[in-house]
């Protein structure tokens, strides 16, 4: 629940509220990760947290999942507060006032905020009637002007007095001996503005100590009002027995790097934060801080290296003008538990400052992080299979071409670099030996083709997956904060793609068989395919005519993004796409060989086109939205002509000198395109995502989000 007390690593003490802790006492966050960082130094897991809070587990929010990050956000929007203890104890002391009765008790009378922002103390005050409180009061060494002037200083308003004259008071009861600014106090103590405290005794002068509790402000406003000669004295002299012999004006933490520091000053209220970037060991560099004490007036006790730090740290270097700290990092064994840079947990130090008069808090938490980075390209490709046959002439064959993995994880901690993709290799191929399974589902259609006659070429390209991704731990050169940054990419291209290839030349001789008219064409084109000679005689001569068909689809994903602190930035992008292609090819050519000469020769025409399907996921200042565009490829008509020459004359003298002046070797290809109907441009179109200003409607018809900030 709230105002309950929540201590950090270094028995920092600090109650969270919503509403009832001053504002002058709360914390102020600015910046989410600040608020990230105090939220992780306290000592309290997650789930007691969510217990604490559960009014908030339903409150509005959009962001990152984990419930420590709604806690920075609210703590940012000062939806919720937080204030250190130790600063709503001084608010108490700083507010209250303190009267006798005319037994010698003293009474406290303090604002209700001040108790309030502490749950145990609220918890313990028992409501106090209207008539109870005017009673104490009444009882009080109290004059008029001093209740007057406490109304003013607690800030009662003035309708309050009269309110209780009016509810309290029977019809026809005499007029309250006491003064209106009594009332006021009374009524406001049972509508629990103001807190009644009795206090123990004060001891007599001859019993008196250095505990005794110093003169607060509240009691020197009632004794100006009514000086007493007398305990003035008393407390005057108190006041020059206790003059401090020094007080702190500034406690200085730097590190070495870039004059990188935290200044701690009594208007800081707070205990500020240091990152740094260090090693686990002296051998690759401690990080090395510095603090300095800065106090108006030394004594001999304290000095400028009067700092304290907890836990010990490895090695401190004390000297005269200032102390030096030497702070290691916590090891790390398993670098997969720091794949994501943005959940390492640092190593934490505290820094006090000691002198005889010092403001709270006057301390800086350091937080060491370890020395790490990533730098990660791999690519995992299943391979491809293909069920084909040129024509029925030919035999069907059936190809399976195998997975390959390759690429590099290299690990950077400590200046030592490890590539993971190496030393875990056995493990990683033991992995993807699982994504097989897929490949053996479809083998058997495959095959199946490869058993018909029909002249169908069948091509599956297996899923082929490519990651890229940088990540490091930096000290941030104008803030004393330590960023993660991350740069990651993600493709598959294809997940799945699939093309199919159908023969129509075959099959339009094989129905033009029947008109006999068309018959002796029809023989003389199969006998031309069929070709003369082969391999192993002095010549040979087979055509090559096709009439090809194909439908290709293809499932594209691609994955961009980079930022800091465990955030994105606007370059955010993922995109999926769906491809799909249709291909219409003719060709004719020939092929063969004369003695050691080999050619072929080839004119091929055709035409292509196709739509492509994508939904596009991205960022702006708003949240994460996505929008879908279909795009035509447009109709393109192309004509290749391709030939190539080969000799391989072995060590046949003859063959040699006879064909002395023909090249070992000539291929030359020349393709040449028309565009009949243009493609849709492949960028993001303002159609897409226009908004007009002033128009959510048109935002919302264009950008669908998912996630809003």
């Amino acid at each position: 629940m709230f105002n309950t007390i929540v201590y950090d690593h270094f028995g920092g003490a600090y109650v969270f509220t919503q509403s009832s802790a001053p504002n002058s006492q709360t914390l102020s966050f600015s910046d989410i990760t600040y608020a990230r960082q105090f939220l992780r130094k306290l000592d309290i897991a997650s789930a007691e947290l969510e217990a604490m809070f559960p009014s908030l587990l339903d409150a509005p929010y959009s962001g990152p999942e984990t419930f420590l990050d709604k806690l920075a956000h609210l703590l940012c929007q000062g939806r919720l507060k937080v204030a250190e203890y130790a600063a709503i104890e001084r608010l108490k002391k700083a507010g209250s006032v303190t009267f006798r009765r005319g037994t010698g008790s003293p009474i406290s009378i303090l604002p209700a905020a001040a108790v309030a922002s502490d749950g145990t103390a609220a918890a313990a005050k028992p409501t106090v009637s209207y008539q109870k409180a005017k009673a104490i009061i009444e009882e009080l060494e109290m004059s008029d002007e001093q209740a007057q002037a406490l109304v003013s200083e607690l800030k009662i308003p003035a309708a309050a007095g009269q309110q209780a004259s009016v509810v309290a008071a029977p019809p026809n009861a005499a007029p309250a001996s006491v003064a209106p600014a009594k009332e006021q106090l009374a009524q406001a103590v049972a509508d629990g503005q103001v807190v009644i405290e009795e206090q123990p005794r004060r001891p007599k002068a001859s019993e008196k100590s250095s505990a005794e509790p110093a003169n607060t402000a509240g009691t020197r406003r009632a004794d100006k009002v009514a000086p007493e000669p007398a305990a003035a004295a008393v407390q005057q002299q108190a006041k020059e027995e206790e003059e401090p012999e020094c007080k702190l004006t500034k406690l200085t933490v730097m590190c070495n790097h870039d004059g990188r520091k935290q200044e701690v000053t009594a208007a800081t209220g707070t205990t500020l934060e240091l990152d740094v970037v260090a090693s686990e060991t002296n051998k690759r560099g401690f990080e090395k801080i510095k603090a300095t004490v800065d106090t108006s007036a030394p004594c001999g006790s304290h000095t400028q290296s009067s700092s304290s730090i907890f836990p010990a740290p490895e090695k401190t270097e004390k000297g005269s003008l200032e102390n030096t700290y030497h702070l290691a990092c916590k090891p790390i064994r398993n670098p997969f538990k720091v794949l994501w840079l943005h959940s390492i947990d640092p190593s934490r130090y505290n820094i006090k400052a000691s002198s005889c008069d010092s403001f709270r808090p006057a301390a800086v938490n350091v937080n060491v992080f370890p020395k790490v980075s990533w730098s990660a390209s791999v690519s995992y490709g299943l391979g491809s299979a293909e069920s084909a046959s040129g024509n029925p002439a030919k035999p069907y064959s059936f190809e399976n071409k195998p997975a390959a993995f390759k690429g590099k994880v290299e690990y950077n901690y400590d200046e030592k670099k490890e590539d993971l993709a190496l030393t875990y290799k056995r493990e990683i191929n033991q992995v993807l030996k699982k994504f097989d399974w897929v490949k053996n589902k479809l083998d058997y259609f495959l095959r199946k083709i490869s058993d018909g006659k029909t002249p169908v070429q069948l091509e599956i390209a297996w899923p082929s997956f490519s990651l890229t991704y940088k990540a490091a731990l930096e000290e941030d050169k104008a803030k004393p904060v330590v960023k993660s940054t991350h740069e990651l990419a993600f493709a598959a291209a294809p997940l799945l793609g699939l093309k199919g290839t159908v023969d129509l030349f075959p099959i339009i001789l094989k129905a033009s068989k029947a008109n006999p008219a068309a018959a002796p064409i029809v023989a003389i084109l199969e006998a031309a395919m069929e070709g003369v000679g082969n391999d192993k005689s002095v010549a040979s001569l087979q055509a090559d005519i096709s009439l090809k068909f194909s439908i290709g689809t293809a499932v594209n994903i691609n994955f961009s993004a980079k930022g800091a602190n465990g955030e994105d930035d606007k370059d955010v992008k993922s995109e999926q796409s769906l491809n799909l292609e249709f291909q219409l090819e003719g060709t004719v050519g020939a092929k063969g060989h004369i003695w050691v000469i080999k050619f072929e020769k080839s004119y091929k025409a055709g035409m292509k086109t196709g739509f492509v399907g994508k939904v596009v996921i991205t960022r702006d200042e708003v949240g994460y939205y996505w929008y879908s565009r279909f795009l035509f490829n447009g109709l393109i008509v192309y004509f290749t002509k391709y030939e190539k020459l080969e000799k391989s004359v072995g060590e046949n003298e003859d063959a040699a000198d006879l064909f002395d002046d023909v090249p070992d070797d000539i291929e030359n290809s020349s393709t040449t395109e028309w565009t009949w109907i243009e493609p849709d441009p492949d960028e993001e179109a303002t159609d897409d995502t226009v908004t007009d200003p002033g128009t959510p409607q048109a935002q919302e018809n264009n950008r669908h989000y998912l996630v809003r900030f």
